[in-house]
């Protein structure tokens, strides 16, 4: 019955990320002073993709790309896989295991090897820059999370006083959060909390640090040579992470648990809204695009050396 309520929920999380893109979009346009598409225009701009046919460019490396957006499901599906999804007793994981949080960090990573190998694999300037670019994103935000994700593991054991063999354990995390109710309340988690909002915008290539795509500079950087389903699927996939991302610093630091599915449920897609806002409506509406060496800067001086600190703060 789990896996059955499981399947279900990831594809109500799918719905729901196309819909908080259309929201998202609403909002800037407001922001802006335009008046903007219906919120439901990405479930129609997702729909029709798959009806698009088109000529492909001969140089283009299909398989690569093929096999790329294959890699790209596969790693949100098990991203989602290891984090809680409500029911009503509590949260509950899918995939349980010692090593899940390491799971879901790198499941993150290998979503942005995606862009590099559909970027790789098309021979069109703008696709070698755009893959070029992610990886240098990558570099840059992926050494803070990857110390903010060992910094997590360390406080949940520490709180819970747990065996030190589930530092790296999603369910750690969720005995911490019972234990005080939410993870805010911790200094050092609050902390995390908020470096790992501004990390966001970089890890969901969101504005200022869309630098990969880039419209106005690469004409969309990687994705340039795409089209029809396999534009779709990438579609999807950028509305994935971006929900995904947000469910994991809702459902994990903030969301209220009660004994009923429905107001669960009802938080965890409301809380992920509402995260969705802070690292990707905002910065879009209010900021522009930050240049690649900015970009990198930017992460390793502020988010790099804050996660230091509170990895230093967790092991004292």
């Amino acid at each position: 019955m789990s896996i059955l309520y499981w399947l279900l929920w990831i594809l109500l999380l799918f719905v729901w990320a196309l819909l908080v893109g259309g929201i998202d979009r609403k909002i800037v346009a407001h922001l802006q002073g335009r008046y903007g598409p219906p919120f439901w225009q990405n479930i129609t701009d997702f729909v029709k993709l798959f009806y698009k046919k088109g000529k492909v460019a001969s140089r283009t490396a299909l398989v690569v790309i093929d096999v790329a957006l294959v890699i790209g499901v596969a790693a949100a599906v098990l991203a989602l896989s290891v984090l809680p999804f409500p029911m009503g007793s509590g949260d509950s994981q899918l995939l349980s295991a010692s090593g899940d949080l390491i799971i879901f960090a790198y499941a993150f990573a290998l979503m942005a090897m995606v862009y590099v190998l559909i970027g790789f694999g098309g021979k069109s300037p703008y696709t070698l820059v755009g893959a070029s670019r992610e990886i240098s994103m990558l570099l840059s935000y992926e050494i803070p999370f990857i110390l903010l994700i060992v910094a997590m593991g360390y406080r949940a054991v520490f709180i819970t006083g747990l065996p030190v063999e589930s530092i790296f354990s999603m369910s750690a995390l969720l005995a911490a959060k019972s234990q005080l109710g939410t993870l805010l309340m911790d200094p050092i988690f609050l902390g995390i909390f908020l470096v790992l909002l501004v990390l966001g915008p970089a890890v969901v290539g969101s504005v200022p640090f869309d630098i990969p795509e880039a419209e106005t500079e690469i004409v969309d950087g990687y994705g340039a040579e795409l089209h029809g389903p396999r534009l779709g699927v990438l579609f999807g996939l950028k509305h994935i992470k971006l929900i995904t991302y947000s469910y994991f610093l809702w459902m994990v630091f903030v969301s209220p648990l009660t004994g009923s599915v429905l107001l669960n449920v009802l938080s965890a897609l409301l809380g992920s809204l509402l995260v969705a806002i802070v690292i990707n409506t905002i910065p879009r509406a209010v900021s522009g695009r930050f240049r690649i060496d900015q970009g990198a800067k930017f992460y390793l001086l502020g988010p790099g050396l804050a996660s230091l600190l509170l990895l230093l703060l967790t092991l004292v």
